[in-house]
């Protein structure tokens, strides 16, 4: 074999080579092969509510809703878990059959979020007329995502906070 075959046979092997290597990239580094199975999700989730949850259970809620220091206190401990919760389940890719349900959880979650948000912002001002029916409605926000998490299959404590 001549010097100028050899290289050509090498160059040849090379795009062969990076062929192979580009298909495997593209067949196994796509959207479908980062998806974590259903297991996997589940457990992933599990643990990071395994995180939050105590925390979050050991902040009790407001007595007196109508207190704006009663509300202030509680909401500017769980505020910063439940976005730090909702977040790492967010960095997750769910399954594909997951993917539309999850989505809604964390719209859900995202609006009951700002709705608490906007409760402590009430609360420091205070600003007593908003703050009560906001807090109800956080409330009642955060059980429509929490029934949603329950249809899903997340654990109990991911959907309480």
């Amino acid at each position: 074999m001549t010097r100028r075959t050899k290289l050509l046979f090498a160059a040849a092997a090379l795009v062969v080579g990076g062929g192979v290597a580009a298909a495997l990239i593209v067949a196994l580094g796509g959207s479908s092969a980062s998806r974590l199975t259903r297991t996997e999700y589940f457990a992933r989730v599990a643990a990071i509510c395994r995180v939050y949850g105590p925390q979050l259970d050991r902040i009790a809620p407001p007595s007196d809703p109508a207190i704006p220091a009663q509300v202030a206190d509680p909401v500017q401990a769980v505020l910063p878990l439940v976005k730090a919760e909702t977040e790492e389940v967010r960095a997750l890719q769910p399954p594909a059959e997951l993917a539309d349900r999850v989505a809604r959880w964390l719209a859900l979650k995202d609006r009951s979020i700002e709705t608490l948000e906007r409760t402590l912002r009430e609360a420091l001002i205070p600003d007593i007329r908003s703050m009560g029916p906001d807090w109800l409605l956080f409330v009642d926000q955060n059980a429509e995502a929490a029934a949603a998490g329950g249809k899903i299959g997340f654990p109990r404590v991911c959907s309480s906070a």
